[in-house]
Parts: structure tokens; C-alpha cells; sequence
């Protein structure tokens, strides 16, 4: 794969400049890859970029991080729905959800955090509170079903 050109480049600092592929090195990759723009003895190579972002664009490439801003347009709008259409409740859980998803966007700028198994899986339990329906939204039972079925 081609570096892209120097539109692009331009503004990154450092090494960076002329290394971001389209594609990144591959989900996971960043490892086998860093030794190539990495100067140091070899004896200890980075497993993982400084935060989860960098992580991403080394990773995902320019693909990777349009589909993350596309992700992070649709949990603002997620949360601008949940803010705006809940109960008392539900607009309590959203507002704690998108506090708590604040939050490790913050972590994630000086760590990768969302490496590990916890965080993550607390990251997508904040997700799913926020994604959360209105109760008179969710399907309604079906009117046969009546009886021992219910």
C-alpha cells in the first residue's frame, strides 16, 4: 500500500508525516508495523500506540477513522434522542451514560484503556443504557397471545 500523498501528511507531526496508509496496518497490527518508522535498539518495541486514537489511525488508517467518526456522530445523536424523549429516569441513566462514555474518551487520549477486557466491556454497557428504548416504544405483545404463553 501507498502512503498517502503530502495533503494529508502535511499536518501530522514527526514520523507520521507520509506514513498514514489508507488502510492502516491492519486491527491489531500496530506491533509489526511500528518497527519500521520505531528508532531504538530493537530490544524493547511498542505493542501498542500511546492512546487508543493513535492506535486507530496507525490500525484502521484513514477507512478506520472515518468509520469511528461516523460511530461518534450516531452516539451523539443517540444522545441527543435520549436526553430529549425519556422519563425522568431514562434521562437520568442516558445523562450518567454519556458522562461515563466522556470519560473514557478521556482516558483513552493518554492510555489504551479500551484494550482491556473491563473497560470495554463497560464501554459497551454504557452504550447499550444509552441505546436504551422508551418503554412505550417497545413492541407491544400480540394480541393472540393469550393465556399460559404470556
Amino acid at each position: 500500500m501507498k502512503a498517502l500523498g503530502a495533503a494529508t501528511s502535511g499536518a501530522l507531526p514527526g514520523k507520521w508525516r507520509g506514513h498514514i496508509r489508507s488502510a492502516g496496518a491492519g486491527l491489531g497490527g500496530f506491533w509489526a508495523e511500528i518497527p519500521l518508522y520505531h528508532d531504538a535498539s530493537g530490544l524493547q518495541t511498542p505493542q501498542q500506540a500511546h492512546n487508543d486514537y493513535l492506535e486507530l489511525l496507525a490500525s484502521g488508517g484513514i477507512i478506520g477513522v472515518a468509520i469511528f467518526v461516523w460511530f461518534v456522530v450516531l452516539l451523539i445523536g443517540a444522545g441527543r434522542r435520549a436526553a430529549q424523549n425519556h422519563s425522568d429516569f431514562q434521562r437520568a441513566a442516558a445523562f450518567g451514560a454519556i458522562l461515563g462514555i466522556v470519560g473514557i474518551a478521556v482516558h483513552s487520549l493518554v492510555e489504551f484503556g479500551l484494550h482491556i477486557t473491563v473497560n470495554a466491556m463497560v464501554f459497551m454497557i454504557l452504550l447499550s443504557i444509552l441505546s436504551s428504548e422508551r418503554p412505550d416504544r417497545r413492541p407491544q405483545m400480540q394480541a393472540h397471545r393469550t393465556g399460559a404463553f404470556n
